[in-house]
């Protein structure tokens, strides 16, 4: 093992700026991470029964691996010289060990679930444990927070006012007797009146019919292939669809993923927004980093959760004008907070139908997100994994961050942070880089933010550049958009306006 670690400290030294290209040993365990995120611990079938054996051999695969970074981050330490260099590695070999440790902790809660007898004492002892390290990693829980809190209280409060015509009035004595359960505060916060109905999407007619077009899964893919081979210039990648639950990027794959059931139950606005989300953030930053540090850089980062999400809310507003409300992670998490995993699943089920008006959809996705809420946590007990908490609450810091920077320095940030696939405190090193890895920028890609120009043709006649850079910071970075995308841009248009005229004269033969 030691010898491994060596060889590869040492190869890795001989490499110009090896330091922004993790050992391909952080890289394995990392990979390593993803794998068991992504999968169950144990089967769920009935049959199977769980044994001490299965829990410990699943226990010792994960200490092997913390043993062996704790290995690596001592080699780093003992043998690199550069402090800058050192600290970087470093503090990824510590993000990845306290990971891997919520997962060691949560072996016994998560055997719970598939039949496995815990004690009352084991499971309290195991819950404080995660509960702990997850505090440590994605933050402490929202109810911790008065603010959060009363953030979202009232933010539930207005929803069931608005919308309790689609649900029972059992599920809305459920839903208030919730509610009653919290003192707060059902008035004002940080200025914002949470009593207002912010819907702003039904604030205009013409908008609101386009976000309730829908087009035909052949159509959403030629989208899709549009902007990534025509506009993006990225031809080998393809488009396809999958049973899956959620559109995502795989770039190992060169592929993006459409989960086939939501194809067709995708809204032309929500599609603008996934253009941007998975394509300008995601594919674009692995490709960019491709062809500077040299590293695929695979996992999971943050950063770019937010920054995907923050690009949602500028959909309509200035990045000054922004009033962030409570996500759906955020919900739903600190309803698992407080909640069992019965209660969390019934009062998941009123919530989905207070803002969808479905029971199918409903029924299936407070199944699904209560089982994500509660990982790493007994059903029997209260408490929720709070990794989607990050969302809600990094977007806040990224927007405090932006607000400080002057119109030059956004520009000079937005370059930075497209240069690889570095974390937001990482970006500092972004100008070494370049000088050192010597980059041709021309190499590189640089976001087009499509969406909102699809956006605002299809609400308007006409649209500038210009006025879109007073309108959003973020085409500061744009200098001009060459004429065969603008060509594409019209061609998407097309297949949407088309799409759009064609449903109206259905409906207006439907309501001769």
């Amino acid at each position: 093992m030691n010898n491994l670690i060596s060889d590869s400290v040492n190869r890795i030294k001989k490499i110009k700026a090896w330091f922004a290209s993790p050992l391909w040993w952080i890289l394995k365990y990392q990979n390593d991470f993803s794998n068991i995120l992504n999968i169950d611990f144990f089967s769920n079938n009935e049959w199977t029964e769980i044994s001490e054996d299965m829990i410990l051999e699943l226990s010792n695969k994960i200490n092997s691996k913390i043993n062996d970074l704790k290995s690596l981050m001592k080699e780093v330490k003992d043998s690199w010289e550069s402090d800058t260099e050192k600290d970087f590695v470093i503090k990824i070999i510590k993000q990845l060990i306290l990971k891997f440790s919520i997962f060691k902790y949560s072996i016994y809660l998560e055997a719970e679930k598939s039949g496995y007898p815990l004690s009352e004492e084991d499971r309290k002892k195991y819950l404080r444990r995660v509960n702990i390290l997850q505090s440590s990693v994605y933050w402490p829980e929202i109810s911790s927070s008065l603010d959060e809190t009363n953030e979202i209280l009232s933010h539930l409060s207005n929803l069931l006012k608005n919308n309790s015509d689609n649900i029972s009035e059992q599920e809305k004595n459920i839903f208030e007797t919730f509610l009653d359960r919290f003192d707060w505060n059902n008035e004002t916060i940080d200025g914002i009146d949470w009593q207002e109905n912010t819907d702003w999407n039904n604030s205009n007619l013409e908008e609101n019919n386009l976000w309730n077009i829908y087009l035909n899964d052949d159509k959403v893919i030629e989208i899709f292939n549009i902007v990534l081979k025509d506009i993006y210039k990225m031809e080998w990648w393809k488009i396809i669809t999958e049973d899956v639950w959620n559109f995502s990027i795989k770039w190992e794959k060169k592929v993006m993923i459409l989960p086939k059931w939501k194809v067709e139950k995708t809204s032309v606005k929500r599609i603008l927004e996934l253009i941007d989300h998975e394509i300008w953030v995601h594919a674009v930053r692995w490709f960019n980093t491709t062809n500077t540090i040299n590293t695929t850089w695979e996992w999971y980062l943050e950063t770019e959760e937010w920054f995907a999400l923050l690009s949602e809310l500028l959909f309509k507003e200035k990045i000054e004008n922004i009033q962030l409300e409570p996500s759906i992670h955020h919900i739903t998490t600190f309803i698992a907070e407080n909640c069992d995993f019965l209660e969390t699943r019934e009062l998941l089920k009123i919530y989905y139908k207070l803002i969808w008006k479905s029971e199918i959809d409903s029924e299936k996705e407070s199944y699904d997100r209560a089982l994500r809420v509660k990982r790493f946590v007994s059903f029997k007990d209260k408490w929720a994994n709070r990794k989607d908490v990050t969302y809600y609450r990094w977007v806040k810091t990224l927007i405090k961050y932006i607000l400080k920077l002057d119109e030059t320095q956004r520009v000079e940030f937005l370059r930075d942070f497209y240069f690889s696939k570095l974390s937001l405190e990482d970006v500092a090193m972004v100008k070494w880089l370049r000088e050192s890895l010597n980059v041709n920028e021309k190499d590189l890609k640089n976001p087009l933010w499509i969406w909102k120009i699809l956006f605002k043709k299809l609400i308007w006649e006409k649209i500038f550049l210009d006025w879109l850079k007073e309108d959003d910071f973020r085409f500061s970075n744009i200098e001009k958009l060459e004429s065969d995308i603008k060509r594409r841009i019209i061609d998407i248009l097309k297949i949407i306006k088309v799409h759009w005229e064609d449903k109206n004269t259905l409906n207006i033969e439907a309501n001769k």
